[in-house]
């Protein structure tokens, strides 16, 4: 691990490639807890904008290759830091 985080260059394809999904799934996580808070809300335009990007992540994921270690590293290090900025909107509608 390294002062900012783990050293993903360093995983095992295999390994990494779990990470990847996985980081995907928990931004989505998140994603869906703010949605479900504005749905109680009744704030269309923040329901619909989680929609979209949870599609754009969705989307994303897909077009990254099982073998494209940059491209996977690159989205984790983006989806980690989008997780940690909507952590302070989501506390306590998430379990961390």
């Amino acid at each position: 691990m390294t002062s900012s985080g783990p050293d993903y260059a360093s995983y095992p394809p295999t390994e990494l490639y779990d990470v990847f999904f996985e980081t995907a799934t928990m931004l989505g996580g998140r994603l869906n807890a703010l949605q479900d808070a504005a749905e109680m809300a009744h704030d269309l335009d923040q329901v619909q904008a989680s929609q979209a990007e949870r599609r754009r992540i969705r989307d994303d994921r897909d077009a990254v290759g099982a073998d494209d270690r940059d491209a996977q590293i690159a989205a984790i290090e983006r989806w980690r830091s989008r997780y940690a900025e909507l952590g302070a909107r989501t506390a306590g509608q998430v379990d961390d």
